[in-house]
């Protein structure tokens, strides 16, 4: 059975979060778009995810004291965690 990171079972439908930050941001012809790199590492080899071109109409703005839909913390090391309220 697939897990999340806290141990959940994930089944087909349903939601996740998938905490990334920002590590470009494009801007050209009307379209915003960033490229984003995981903050969760990948188990067993510690290598982290990429994603290249995201229009940024697809993403919530998540920095600690926004107001989302989205609770935010941030430990000692900096790494931020999010919980559906």
């Amino acid at each position: 059975m697939p897990h999340d990171a806290r141990g959940n079972v994930l089944k087909a439908g349903d939601r996740v979060i998938v905490p990334f930050i920002v590590t470009a941001v494009y801007s050209e012809d009307g379209f915003c778009n960033v490229n984003l790199e995981s903050e969760l590492v990948m188990p067993g080899n510690g290598s982290k995810t990429t994603l290249s071109a995201i229009n940024t109409k697809q993403t919530y703005r998540a920095n600690v004291g926004d107001s989302t839909e989205f609770v935010t913390a941030v430990d000692p090391q900096g790494n931020t965690s999010f919980s559906p309220v």
